[in-house]
């Protein structure tokens, strides 16, 4: 019986860094996708456009998500980095 406590325990140690690790690794692709969807003309000129024809929020940051493949997060993100832009 103890030996299974223990080796339970190395496996959830083990899970635990592979997952902070992995979890590590998509934060750095999403702040890498979203400064080069910051530096995407034709996406920041469509987003500004969708802006002033009075979108909503939800619709642009969906448009953002679908075309860049960033998280609600960053695609909220650079839909207020484009409004304080103009």
């Amino acid at each position: 019986m103890e030996g299974f406590t223990i080796s339970s325990f190395i496996i959830i140690i083990i899970a635990a860094v592979i997952i902070l690790s992995l979890s590590h690794q998509n934060k750095k692709l999403q702040q890498s996708a979203f400064k080069a969807a910051l530096q995407n003309s034709e996406l920041y000129r469509d987003i500004r456009s969708m802006i002033s024809s009075n979108k909503m929020d939800v619709q642009i940051i969906k448009y953002i998500r679908e075309e860049t493949g960033l998280g609600l997060v960053h695609s909220k993100n650079l839909l207020e980095e484009v409004k304080v832009g103009e």
